[in-house]
């Protein structure tokens, strides 16, 4: 957490599992086999210490096509493999 003149950044990673649960860490996460994490920058300025902060919604969008290519090809692999 930065502390300035204008306000406090926090900076993190929001890491999300499959069952939904979140947590967040400062430091880039070791992930396990069914969590994804998105890295955040978060900027609060001074007067928000003021008054109530409202709702955030976070919308990610679909991961890149070649992301999806990976998995397949790998999948394809390890069962010629087999």
């Amino acid at each position: 957490m930065v502390t300035k003149s204008s306000g406090i950044i926090i900076k993190g990673f929001l890491v999300v599992n499959a069952a939904g649960e979140v947590r967040t860490v400062r430091k880039t996460p070791r992930l396990r086999f069914d969590e994804v994490a998105f890295a955040f920058e978060v900027k609060i300025p001074t007067t928000w210490g003021k008054v109530q902060a409202a709702k955030i919604h976070l919308d990610m969008p679909e991961p890149p096509e070649a992301t999806v290519r990976v998995t397949e090809e790998i999948l394809h692999e390890a069962e010629e493999g087999e």
